[in-house]
């Protein structure tokens, strides 16, 4: 895995361990990483990454309005 370095600011409000999270977090949001890759990126279990996630405000699922729709209907019982 290609390792960036990045220099921070002093001033910021977050460490380095939270901008670390922030980003894998992100992205994991963007579909750009799986929950098996952004845990080892933070060294990290999944089920400890995917409870992290709602801190940065991402959904472990994301599912569109209308694929929830779609799924009731599909399931709706006929009358």
């Amino acid at each position: 895995m290609p390792t960036i370095e990045l220099n921070i600011p002093t001033n910021t409000k977050y460490n380095e361990q939270e901008l670390k999270e922030f980003l894998v977090a992100k992205l994991y949001e963007e579909g750009m990483i799986s929950t098996g890759i952004g845990a080892k990126m933070l060294n990290i279990s999944k089920r400890d990454f995917m409870l992290l996630l709602s801190k940065y405000d991402v959904y472990y699922i994301d599912y569109d309005l209308s694929d929830y729709e779609k799924k009731i209907i599909s399931n709706a019982p006929s009358l």
